[in-house]
């Protein structure tokens, strides 16, 4: 997470050991997430994303029956500006909601 500077390899570790942080992984892939709970509703953020984007792509109904299997209303997650292509082409993505910005205090 090198842009937000929020977590490094160790924090992900400790975070999938510690049952903080899912890790969900292929051969050519991998997908970290974690529990997000809003006033409104609980959501899966899918915060770490690579590999082959096919195979995201298929791992992400796996992810998505996960979130709705355990009281999930949405999935969530944010990127860098170029994953909004994928997503804003999708049929079975609501939209793209926005970008996270960062400010160094």
């Amino acid at each position: 997470m090198k842009v937000y500077n929020t977590h490094d390899f160790e924090d992900i570790v400790v975070g999938v050991l510690n049952g903080k942080f899912d890790f969900w992984s292929a051969p050519d892939a991998c997908i970290v997430t974690e529990f997000i709970t809003f006033p409104k509703y609980l959501a899966l953020n899918v915060f770490l994303a690579g590999g082959n984007l096919k195979t995201l792509m298929v791992m992400r109904k796996t992810i998505e029956n996960f979130a709705k299997e355990t009281g999930c209303k949405k999935l969530v997650g944010s990127g860098r500006k170029g994953w909004s292509r994928i997503f804003t082409s999708s049929k079975d993505v609501d939209g793209i909601c926005g970008y996270m910005y960062a400010k160094e205090l």
